[in-house]
């Protein structure tokens, strides 16, 4: 890809495989509550399915982030001190994925 990934995006890439789709739909969904969606479940339909959605949308086939989530990954960190913080970039992009799910009304909502 040529870019030089930060140390927080490569280990974010390491831990990518360990975690859970609900890890990604906890992270994704604190931009539902910052729109003031109250029924979250309702938005989202099953939390694990919400999950296995982000995942998809950020990660290739190998459990690493996709290049053009990777390029955002190292936006972010170029443009934050806190995204040093493999946590917060993980948190960062399941957000945007979650923006971007919504905007393209993709999420599986029940409504």
């Amino acid at each position: 890809m040529g870019l030089r990934l930060p140390a927080s995006v490569r280990t974010l890439n390491g831990m990518m495989a360990g975690l859970r789709d609900e890890d990604f739909a906890h992270w994704g969904a604190y931009v539902l509550e910052d729109l003031g969606i109250l029924e979250i479940d309702r938005m989202v339909g099953s939390f694990k399915g919400y999950g296995h959605q982000i995942r998809a949308e950020l990660t290739s086939v190998d459990g690493e982030l996709i290049p053009h989530w990777t390029r955002v990954a190292v936006r972010l960190h170029d443009c934050s001190p806190a995204m040093s913080n493999p946590n917060a970039v993980m948190a960062a992009l399941c957000q945007l994925v979650t923006s971007q799910l919504f905007v393209e009304g993709k999420l599986r909502a029940s409504t």
